[in-house]
């Protein structure tokens, strides 16, 4: 199954342009034939990120702007040239047609560099558009076959990995006792030094519920402050009792493409 099918062809042609490949969640709905939601973009360089953004020429920035009327008006706009949405420290996010694309500015490199941030190792795959190639971690078909989740202890973010493990469960997938274990240890083993390296750390990839609560953290009053356990969860439960920790549409993107 060729993802050329799913992604236009412009943003094909511009990743082939400056050699940028398609990784992460996308590739897992691939192989599974579910619905493709959103599109995680990598480059090889910051330059050819930069190079890529300067020829996507998406001009309209609806940057953290959730209001209806306006997103109403860019979802419209979409349909003609690439909307950016929001940008945050580890990604721009833009509409083009029916798709929503992701460009990664956390972290930069060949595929087998990026998995190694990941989380779990049904999304390490990725799709080169110049050669037409998938390149996979070797154990990502055998866990996605078993539906199985399981941890890389390097992962770059592991409170977002522990928010996105009810997210998999959702769809199916199942963790062992062992693999929480390492998930909640990766955790423990963080250096939270500030709430800076904190924020960096709830905002993860794909955490956007929790904007609230990063944009807090990055007040002047907290961005150098140092750490304090007891004083955040006074935060978080202030800020987070209204959220609900469901980011995702229940069954949305897991659609079975037929």
């Amino acid at each position: 199954m060729g993802i050329d099918l799913f992604v236009n062809p412009l943003i094909l042609g511009l990743l082939k342009k400056h050699h940028g490949y398609i990784s992460g969640g996308v590739i897992t709905s691939v192989f599974t034939r579910k619905k493709i939601n959103d599109v995680d973009i990598y480059f090889l360089t910051e330059d050819s990120r930069v190079n890529f953004m300067k020829d996507l020429k998406a001009e309209n920035k609806f940057v953290n702007n959730y209001d209806r009327a306006k997103t109403e008006a860019m979802f419209n706009a979409a349909r003609k040239k690439p909307q950016i949405t929001y940008v945050t420290d580890n990604a721009t996010s833009f509409f083009f047609k029916d798709k929503k694309y992701q460009v990664i500015t956390a972290f930069y490199g060949e595929p087998g560099t990026v998995f190694d941030k990941y989380d779990f190792t049904i999304n390490m795959g990725a799709y080169n558009p110049e050669t037409k190639e998938f390149i996979v971690h070797e154990d990502l078909f055998e866990h996605l076959s078993q539906r199985r989740l399981v941890i890389n202890i390097g992962t770059e973010y592991p409170i977002s990995t522990v928010v996105r493990i009810f997210k998999y469960i959702r769809k199916g997938y199942s963790i062992s006792g062992i693999e929480l274990i390492k998930i909640l240890l990766t955790v423990h083993h963080l250096d939270l030094k500030n709430f800076a390296e904190l924020k960096k750390q709830l905002m993860g990839i794909d955490t956007m519920f929790l904007k609230p609560l990063t944009d807090f953290l990055s007040s002047q009053e907290h961005s150098e402050k140092a750490y304090d356990f007891s004083e955040f969860m006074k935060i978080y439960d202030n800020m987070m009792s209204a959220v609900l920790d469901d980011d995702t549409p229940s069954g949305k993107d897991d659609e079975v493409i037929s």
